[in-house]
């Protein structure tokens, strides 16, 4: 292949990998598919009719089985793909700003009616006011891992480090909160120390292997989400 063919070739690649969709973490999809009064009240309990709604935009013809007509009919569609807009425009319910097209793929649709199953099958507990004991635990926080001393990040390293520090801040404000029943800065501080320990082993190792500190920009793409959702989620107000 001649010099234009490659140009061409890694064009095609690269819009290719600019028009790759994200994909909510399930912390994020159950923060925007909360039922609102059990957002209200702190309760972690996911609304069946948005659900429902994903699974019927989805273009899965399993998974739109045994919808209703008021979600699965034209006019259904409609109504519901109107009101997930609105909950995709609030903040506080979808920081990271997930458009409809990226919450109704099927892949995302599965897991959203998976989380609703397993959340209909927990055993509420008595006196428990209707939320199952698991999910009135507090999450495990997870500590950033140290950072070696031996390896040069870069810019990309120093992205990393503020983002610890945010989700450190993160799990101390959940903490000392107790926030409502697995609220979204629980769910969020539970994953954002694992994610960022994973994220900082493989930056290092890719470092030692010869990895310039320029070439490790991707990585800070993720750090730098995480560091936005936990800057929205500590400036929301609490509820």
């Amino acid at each position: 292949m001649n010099a234009c063919g490659w140009a061409l070739l890694g064009g095609a690649l690269a819009v290719a990998g600019c028009a790759k969709q994200r994909v909510p973490e399930d912390f994020q999809l159950s923060a925007l598919l909360q039922r609102e009064d059990a957002k209200a009240a702190g309760s972690p309990a996911l609304d069946a009719q948005a659900v429902g709604c994903l699974r019927a935009w989805s273009g899965d013809a399993e998974l739109a089985k045994g919808l209703t007509v008021l979600v699965a009919g034209e006019d259904g569609r409609k109504r519901c793909h109107d009101r997930l807009q609105g909950w995709l425009a609030d903040s506080s319910r979808n920081p990271a700003k997930f458009t409809f097209e990226e919450v109704s793929t099927p892949e995302v649709a599965r897991r959203a009616k998976a989380l609703l199953d397993a959340q209909a099958g927990e055993v509420r507990a008595p006196g428990s006011g209707g939320v199952p004991e698991a999910l009135r635990k507090p999450v495990a926080v997870v500590k950033p891992r140290a950072p070696d001393p031996s390896v040069n990040l870069g810019a990309a390293g120093a992205e990393l480090s503020e983002a610890e520090a945010l989700c450190t801040q993160a799990a101390e404000k959940a903490q000392a909160d107790g926030g409502g029943p697995r609220s979204s800065l629980q769910r969020f501080a539970g994953y954002c120390g694992g994610r960022l320990q994973k994220l900082r082993a493989t930056m290092e190792a890719a470092a030692k292997a010869g990895r310039k500190p320029e070439d490790l920009e991707p990585y800070a793409t993720s750090a730098r989400g995480l560091a936005t959702t936990a800057r929205e989620l500590l400036a929301a107000p609490p509820g």
